[in-house]
């Protein structure tokens, strides 16, 4: 009998102490909208991807996030989990939790929400891609691939009525692209019909510019 509440004494013993619970933080800050487009993998929003990312992070005597470790990721191809974790240096949470306690070491659960694009930052009108290969172009002046490893520069473009392609923009920004490569992108005019027989008029393009710093003539 002694020897049966030795042993279980001693397993009581070994047994580790509980992780803190998950807290319910009141934020002060978190990442904004802006913030979150500005982080988008360029080719999940190029493809019009989305998904969520869950992270367990360790909250800091200051409130902040640290070692946060990715426990969930709905879409790890579209490549959100690099970002996520970036974001966390935006998250900020009162140094004491709603029950009195202070936050420090308490583990965090963080979940942050890719939504796809559903409209193109540059004009507010919907995201409607359309893959460069299905298209066709007119005139002498037309996109072609940059050869070696030359660093480029990614625009997203509007195809206009007239086939002209604006406004152009850099994926995610809100402002159109007033660089270089926008008068080489004037002179691309795609035909009024993909190679499907479907109209291009209003449908987004991506396009690649060798990114130089130098303004054209």
């Amino acid at each position: 009998m002694l020897l049966s509440l030795f042993a279980l004494a001693l397993a009581v013993q070994e047994t580790p102490p509980a992780e803190p619970e998950f807290g319910r933080p009141e934020w002060l800050s978190k990442p904004t909208r802006a913030d979150l487009t500005d982080a988008y993998p360029v080719s999940a929003y190029e493809t019009g991807k989305g998904g969520t990312v869950t992270m367990i992070c360790r909250a800091t005597a200051m409130g902040d996030l640290d070692r946060c470790e990715v426990i969930k990721d709905t879409n790890p191809e579209a490549g959100f989990a690099g970002p996520s974790l970036k974001l966390t240096r935006l998250y900020k949470m009162k140094a004491v939790g709603p029950d009195g306690a202070p936050v420090t070491g308490r583990l965090v659960r963080v979940p942050i929400v890719w939504t796809a694009p559903g409209k193109f930052a540059a004009d507010g009108l919907p995201y409607d891609l359309i893959p460069l290969e299905r298209l066709t172009w007119t005139g002498r002046v037309r996109p072609t691939k940059t050869i070696g490893e030359t660093r480029t520069l990614r625009l997203v473009c509007r195809i206009s009525v007239t086939g002209k392609l604006t406004p152009c923009a850099e994926p995610g920004s809100r402002k159109a692209y007033d660089g270089p490569a926008k008068w080489t992108a004037r002179k691309f005019t795609a035909a009024p019909l993909d190679v499907d027989g479907k109209p291009t008029r209003g449908k987004l393009v991506v396009l690649e510019f060798p990114d130089v710093t130098s303004k054209l003539p």
